[in-house]
């Protein structure tokens, strides 16, 4: 039985009193009330970080992703244009942004073997998660040492003389030791079964006969309470290295499921990321592949203190700097995924922007915006440099205060813009770069 998905978009206000179609279906539900009493405790849980509660619904904020509740999949989508109504597109669209920023590792084993287009955000990663534990299988799981206490037929180990008495007094030939074992049941392989018990829980039933084997196959220890923290115990090597994509996604299924306490059907998952982190991400990502083209290098930094007092310290951090080859000017990018109202961009970001100038000689600044036009645009601008009532210089002379808006188009059609037709844009927008 399929799933039944929901399909919304960023800031989407969604009332529980309304009905609304499945994803791919003339079928429409509205929300149950197990399913608005689970939405309502998770706003708490998760400090309202995904959605904000309104009157009788929900009002979804700039994360995008999943939240599964109970047998119900929400779908939180972005989108450019806010007339936008296209959802398939836009699930599409966000797949191909996770794969690329490689939130799902495109370069994985298994990965073009994924039902991409036919799966929801979710689906995809329990897949992924799946496949990930049937390559480890294949390849080796690696083991290692670990203590034991209890009866053994042999004497091995240490012998624990007073626990001897107490269990073997009318068995010689039994040895109550404390031994040591070379093998696959320890915490890193009994983190992953927890998991894949959970998406056994969570995933639809294509994927039933494949948990089903990999439960009985995936060796177990003791269970453990599962903590953020508990993922930092586990050491990165060579031998933990294959293990890198099962835990990453281990880790958000574990650290993100939110059970119904009183034991009934709404139990909670969400998977969701940040846009403006995704989108930022994602342009890095392309920026970064033109380097060679266009001789230049894309760099993020760590930050700086602008700020430092009694009660702490401020950084700044800007999202990509573009240094250029000897003799150009060194641009400073702030990626924004949002449309400015009348092409006018936000006074708080047109000051970042300028502290971003000032800090990391940025000869010139831009603040950067998806577009879904077949053309991209540029804004040009200029800060002032007059103080209020006076002709005083507010900054040296040898400081450009230029500063501007950028929209990429990043869309062709329904899919995004292949890496050459970006290389073509990003041009169009900086010709005197070539």
């Amino acid at each position: 039985m399929k799933r039944a998905i929901l399909q919304f978009f960023e800031y989407d206000r969604v009332k529980f009193s309304s009905f609304y179609s499945l994803a791919n279906s003339d079928t429409r539900i509205k929300f149950s009330q197990g399913q608005i009493s689970a939405l309502r405790k998770y706003h708490t849980l998760s400090a309202g970080l995904y959605y904000d509660l309104i009157d009788n619904g929900i009002r979804f904020k700039e994360q995008v992703g999943v939240i599964q509740v109970g047998d119900l999949t929400i779908e939180v989508l972005p989108k450019i244009d806010r007339k936008e109504d296209n959802a398939s597109k836009w699930h599409d669209i966000l797949l191909d942004m996770l794969k690329e920023c490689r939130f799902i590792d495109p370069h994985s084993t298994g990965y073009a073997n994924l039902k991409l287009k036919r799966n929801s955000v979710l689906e995809l990663y329990f897949e992924k998660y799946v496949t990930e534990l049937e390559r480890l299988l294949h390849q080796g799981l690696i083991k290692k040492y670990r203590t034991e206490e209890g009866n053994q037929t042999a004497l091995k180990g240490n012998l624990l003389f007073a626990k001897h008495l107490q269990h073997n007094l009318t068995h010689a030939e039994r040895f109550f030791v404390n031994y040591t074992i070379y093998d696959a049941n320890h915490r890193l392989h009994q983190i992953l079964f927890q998991a894949l018990e959970l998406v056994g829980d969570l995933a639809q039933t294509n994927l039933s006969d494949r948990i089903n084997t990999l439960l009985v196959q995936w060796p177990r220890s003791k269970p453990v309470l599962i903590t953020p923290g508990i993922f930092d115990t586990i050491p990165v090597n060579r031998k933990t290295q294959p293990y890198h994509e099962a835990l990453m996604i281990a880790r958000m299924i574990l650290l993100n499921y939110h059970p119904d306490l009183r034991g009934g059907r709404h139990s909670i998952l969400a998977l969701m990321f940040d846009m403006n982190e995704l989108w930022e991400e994602f342009i890095f990502r392309r920026l970064k592949s033109m380097e060679n083209k266009l001789n230049w290098k894309v760099n993020r930094h760590k930050g700086l203190k602008y700020w430092v007092g009694d009660s702490g310290s401020k950084k700044l951090i800007p999202d990509i700097v573009i240094h250029q080859s000897e003799g150009k000017n060194n641009i400073v990018i702030d990626t924004k995924w949002k449309c400015p109202s009348s092409n006018k961009p936000d006074d708080n970001d047109l000051r970042q922007l300028l502290s971003y100038k000032l800090y990391y000689k940025g000869d010139e600044a831009y603040l950067l915006y998806p577009c879904s036009r077949n053309i991209s645009s540029k804004i040009e601008g200029e800060y002032a440099n007059r103080t209020h009532q006076t002709d005083r210089v507010v900054f040296k002379d040898d400081l450009d205060l230029h500063g501007g808006l950028l929209f990429i188009n990043i869309l062709n059609g329904k899919r995004l813009v292949e890496r050459k037709q970006f290389l073509n844009n990003w041009n169009d927008l900086f010709v005197k770069m070539l």
